[in-house]
């Protein structure tokens, strides 16, 4: 018989090829269940044997977080769904989120925006590269993975809409406002010229130095791409989930809904736009005062 972890690497392959999971997730769940896996091996039990109970026990021994071990669960619960069917005993297991207040987290306000936008040098291909990458993680609130998974033969400037999978494994899309989509074109041009020296990658984002040269951006390479335009606008810290949350904040300041920027932001629960949305301030009610627009003021 197969050892656990002999059983796993037969079995995740197909596995994955069977959902639509996002790198990020595959690469997560992957991790998951491999330490799953490894913990059966050593405890001499058999992945035929899993139940709530020994996940349970996995997960104590592990000494995880709330939200590692929230991931755990999900990762196992659809391995087992997949591998013994929809009445496995995890099928009846949940472990919820942490419902714990969350601190407010890095947002920029639209004065480090404009400080952000105007310190990137669009004389070169990598500065309009640059700014095609911020403004439509500002435009859309792309996550990181999106963002560089995005592939050009989805992408139509025309309609000023771009489709991808996005968190889950889901066929999303978003439009894109005119200005960005300007910085799109501009930063395509480029792109296409560099296509027609060497080899690119079919993702709208590529290297544009070093050894990997019109390879796709990687996470690790837009996260350095971030801390650099940091240094330049001189603001302290940034990280592309920031522009999320920034995008999230300046849309409700803007006097979008709520379900608006749901919508926009593709959460399925509008509680997310809540949690995204916690560097707003007090002062920001000032351009709603009842009283203000009576006195007209």
């Amino acid at each position: 018989m197969l050892d656990n972890e002999s059983k796993m690497l037969s079995y995740v392959d197909q596995f994955f090829r069977s959902r639509s999971y996002s790198r990020e997730t595959e690469r997560s769940y992957s991790w998951m269940l491999f330490q799953l896996a490894r913990w059966l091996d050593r405890s001499r039990l058999s992945l035929d044997d899993l139940d709530p109970d020994l996940l349970n026990r996995f997960l104590t021994e592990r000494g995880w977080n709330v939200n590692s071990r929230y991931l755990a669960v999900c990762a196992a619960r659809a391995f087992c769904r997949w591998l013994y069917g929809g009445d496995h005993p995890l099928m009846d297991m949940r472990l919820s989120k942490s419902r714990r207040r969350i601190k407010p987290q890095r947002t920029l306000n639209e004065l480090q925006v404009r400080q952000l936008l105007y310190s990137i040098d669009t004389s070169q291909p990598i500065g309009r590269r640059d700014l095609a990458i911020v403004a439509l993680m500002l435009d859309t609130g792309l996550r990181e993975a999106e963002l560089c998974n995005l592939e050009l033969q989805y992408l139509d400037l025309y309609d000023q809409i771009i489709r991808f999978i996005g968190k889950g494994g889901n066929w999303e899309a978003v439009t894109i406002p005119t200005y960005t989509a300007v910085c799109l074109s501009s930063w395509l041009a480029d792109r296409d010229q560099l296509a027609r020296q060497i080899e690119v990658d079919r993702t709208v984002f590529i290297n544009l130095s070093g050894g990997y040269k019109g390879k796709r951006l990687s996470g690790s390479g837009l996260r350095h791409l971030f801390r650099r335009l940091a240094d330049r606008a001189g603001l302290p810290a940034l990280s592309p989930h920031d522009l999320r949350r920034t995008f999230c904040c300046l849309m409700l300041q803007g006097k979008a809904s709520t379900r608006l920027v749901q919508i926009a932001g593709r959460w399925k629960d509008i509680a997310m736009v809540e949690r995204y949305s916690q560097a707003l301030r007090p002062e920001d009610i000032e351009p709603f005062s009842v009283v203000n627009r009576i006195m007209e003021i």
